[in-house]
């Protein structure tokens, strides 16, 4: 199962609204439907980026998935994504965060549209299938796990006034807890938003598409800790989450996040810990993939040819050949 949220319409005018507003943006139609790409870089990318004609995916540091807009053309009538290239004579196609399937179809098409084509990993992805009842999955969860949920839920219930607050609809509520979501983010361990109106406009359009959970833990009333979760097509992202570093010693994130996962054991089949590596995503997930970063230079363009001449000499520096696998360098010693 896998949802389809960060390839829709409304993901992408949102994401492009807020993040690229100083790139050019194109609807590319194919026969699988539009790919949403920009056909520059930002002005403060290096003087040379914009120098080759480029089709880069719609992606950033916000991006979760990528891919077209399914179902939005009949195939018959559009090129594939390769042949549009071909003919709109773009030098270079960069997409991240496809599957490996889109991936690997993808590259079938360039290469046979005579591309230079290689796949790379992109990010790591934890994931958890939902397959039993919340009860026997947390008892499956190690004992350290466990001991910290328990130790943690029972301090806070004896020491403060303990509330946890789940809101999935637009409303007076939402606005609460959007508030105490930027005011948890703002004094945790985050980085602060280099889009800061992103986030919360993303929240109201999730609300406004039935596909919101924001929860929010108070201790005597006070937001100390907030996680923003996108759930679509009983597919569940844990997207953001933050907590204030006075509360780090309490375990109140490992607390929100156990409520969550109990919350959404009733509701969805799979839960995503989206984008990282980090060590414990693995205390609640059990299944990992990841996603792949396509290149495809078009060797039918002048400049295509010397972004291939040189994208193959540092190929063959780091041991990766011209069909795009990775190959083991063998040096005397």
């Amino acid at each position: 199962m896998q949802s389809s949220f960060f390839r829709e319409k409304l993901w992408y005018r949102l994401l492009s609204d807020h993040c690229f507003k100083d790139q050019s943006i194109d609807w590319v139609k194919t026969g699988t439907g539009d790919y949403v790409v920009t056909t520059s870089r930002p002005r403060s990318a290096k003087p040379w980026a914009n120098l080759f004609r480029q089709w880069n995916s719609a992606t950033n540091f916000y991006s979760l998935d990528y891919g077209c807009v399914v179902g939005t053309n009949e195939p018959s009538k559009y090129p594939s994504l390769a042949e549009a290239a071909t003919s709109k004579r773009v030098d270079r196609v960069t997409l991240d965060f496809l599957e490996d399937k889109s991936a690997a179809q993808l590259k079938l098409e360039f290469d046979a549209s005579g591309f230079y084509t290689t796949l790379l990993p992109k990010a790591t992805h934890w994931w958890l299938p939902i397959e039993t009842s919340y009860t026997e999955y947390f008892a499956k969860r190690s004992s350290r796990l466990q001991n910290t949920v328990r130790r943690a839920v029972k301090k806070l219930e004896h020491d403060f006034k303990v509330e946890i607050e789940v809101v999935t609809a637009p409303g007076f509520g939402l606005d609460r807890a959007i508030a105490a979501y930027e005011e948890v983010y703002a004094n945790s361990w985050k980085s602060r938003e280099l889009y800061p109106i992103f986030i919360p406009d993303l929240i109201r359009l999730c609300a406004d598409q039935d596909k919101l959970a924001l929860s929010v833990l108070r201790l005597n009333d006070r937001p100390v800790a907030s996680q923003f979760w996108i759930v679509d097509n009983a597919y569940a992202y844990i997207y953001k989450l933050a907590y204030l570093n006075e509360f780090a010693n309490l375990s109140v994130g490992t607390v929100l996040t156990n409520h969550m996962f109990r919350w959404a054991f009733d509701r969805v089949k799979v839960i995503d810990y989206g984008v990282g590596n980090e060590g414990y995503k693995r205390d609640w997930m059990t299944e990992s993939r990841t996603s792949t970063r396509l290149s495809a230079i078009n060797l039918s363009t002048a400049k295509g040819k010397l972004l291939a001449l040189f994208k193959q000499l540092q190929s063959w520096r780091k041991g990766i050949g011209r069909d795009g696998k990775t190959h083991t360098q063998i040096s005397e010693r």
